[in-house]
């Protein structure tokens, strides 16, 4: 079980940019994204790739969050999302969730 990555590289790989998104919404985003750096690394200079710093941290950060929301939605039931609401981290959960249900 994954974030879908690889699968979204073999679809963009094979020119179906529908498909690659189905498999990871910000597979793109991320291809883009790196190579820009990367280009601006090599053509601008560290200083000016510095300037990216911030602005890869919050996309890294969004992907993470992509990452864990899909996992509860989708996969709920699965490794590694299979609870133990028995811990403390699960009692909170259920609290949490009967608090807002």
């Amino acid at each position: 079980m994954g974030c879908g990555g690889t699968r979204a590289a073999f679809a963009l790989m094979h020119g179906d940019i529908r498909e690659s998104f189905h498999f990871h919404p910000l597979f793109i985003p991320t291809v883009i994204l790196f190579g820009t750096y990367f280009a601006v690394l090599l053509f601008k200079g560290k200083a000016a790739a510095k300037k990216l710093d911030k602005f890869l941290i919050i996309f890294l950060a969004a992907a993470f969050i992509l990452y864990i929301v899909r996992m509860i939605l989708f996969f709920p039931h699965t490794e590694p999302m299979v609870y133990n609401f028995d811990s403390v981290a699960g009692r909170l959960f259920l609290f949490f969730k009967n608090l807002f249900s």
